[in-house]
Parts: structure tokens; C-alpha cells; sequence
């Protein structure tokens, strides 16, 4: 139930954490990378994502951290590249 609702969200976190990586890359002059970049990222999120799934239903982890644990590490990383991005374009 606590997944069903958290991917809700993953919208908006995969699109936190794209921003950043997209123009970061074409500073440096790659289309290729950030598409590459993000086809990797969106691969890793959804591991994560199975994996906490896996280990909620076998109820090593709790329900709520097997949920939102992978949508909180995605989306803390996605706020800290951002900041990041902003305090560069400063």
C-alpha cells in the first residue's frame, strides 16, 4: 500500500533529479551522455524500488521504509544536484 502511493510521486522526483544531470551535460557537449545518464538512473530508481518491494514483502524491512525509502533517496539527491546547479549558475 505505503508503494502504491509513494510512486505517485516518482514523477516528480525522477524529474528533480533530471534537471540537473541534463545541464550539466550540455555544458560539457553530450546529448548522448544525459540520455545515457537518465536511461541509467531511471534503471537504478526502479531496482531500488524492486529490491525495497522484495524485502517489504518478506518483511525484513518495514512496510513504510520498503514504500518510501527509494522515493526519499532519489529525491534527496535530486534536491542536492539541483541546489547545487543553482548555487553554480550564481
Amino acid at each position: 500500500l505505503h508503494q502504491k502511493w509513494a510512486f505517485a510521486s516518482s514523477n516528480f522526483i525522477l524529474a528533480l533529479l533530471a534537471i540537473p544531470i541534463s545541464f550539466q551535460y550540455l555544458r560539457k557537449g553530450g546529448m548522448a551522455k544525459s540520455v545515457m545518464t537518465g536511461l541509467g538512473i531511471v534503471l537504478l530508481y526502479w531496482l531500488l524500488l524492486s529490491v525495497a518491494a522484495s524485502l517489504g514483502r518478506l518483511k525484513t524491512i518495514p512496510p513504510v521504509l520498503a514504500g518510501w525509502g527509494p522515493h526519499l533517496l532519489f529525491l534527496l539527491i535530486g534536491t542536492t544536484l539541483f541546489a547545487r546547479l543553482h548555487r553554480l549558475s550564481e
